[in-house]
C-alpha cells in the first residue's frame, strides 16, 4: 500500500482506483479525525489506510494509523477489516468499519471496536498532502 496516502481519487490501470474520504468518527476517545484513503479493485477489492488524528473538539487524541482490507460492493456498501498498525499510539486498537456511499461525496457509516459509534466522511477531489503514516510502521 506504499503511496495510498498521498494519492488523489483517480482512476488507474486496469480501473482500480484511489479514493480519500476525510471527516471523524467517533469511540472511547471521543471525536476524533478521519482520513481514509481507499484503493478500490473493479472486482470490488479494496485496501485502505485508517488515519487517526486530534480535532479542535477533542485535541488530546494521538495520531495514529493502520492497514485496512475488505469489499465495496456494487451499492458502495463498503466492509473493511483492520489490518497491521503503521504508527500506533499506547492503548488504542485497531477497529473495522461498515458504511455506505450516499450522494456520491458522502461516506457514512459504523466503527467495530471499543466504546464506538459512527463515522462520517465526505470525498476529497484534490490532491493531499503525503501522509505521515505513508511510510511508517511499527
Amino acid at each position: 500500500m506504499i503511496g495510498l496516502a498521498s494519492a488523489a481519487p483517480l482512476a488507474q490501470a486496469g480501473g482500480t482506483k484511489t479514493e480519500v474520504w476525510s471527516g471523524a468518527y467517533h469511540c472511547a476517545q471521543g471525536a476524533t479525525g478521519l482520513t481514509l484513503t481507499l484503493l478500490v479493485q473493479p472486482d470490488g477489492g479494496t485496501v485502505g489506510l485508517f488515519e487517526f488524528y486530534p480535532v479542535s473538539a477533542n485535541p488530546a487524541v494521538p495520531t495514529g494509523c493502520f492497514d485496512m482490507a475488505g469489499m465495496m460492493d456494487r451499492n458502495h456498501h463498503l466492509v473493511l477489516a483492520p489490518g497491521a498498525w503503521r504508527r500506533r499510539p499506547d492503548n488504542y486498537v485497531t477497529v473495522g468499519l461498515t458504511g455506505d456511499e450516499t450522494a456520491g461525496d458522502h461516506l457514512v457509516g459504523t466503527i467495530q471496536g471499543p466504546g464506538c459509534t459512527t463515522f462520517a466522511l465526505t470525498r476529497q477531489t484534490t490532491p493531499t498532502q503525503p501522509s505521515a503514516c505513508a511510510s511508517v510502521t511499527s
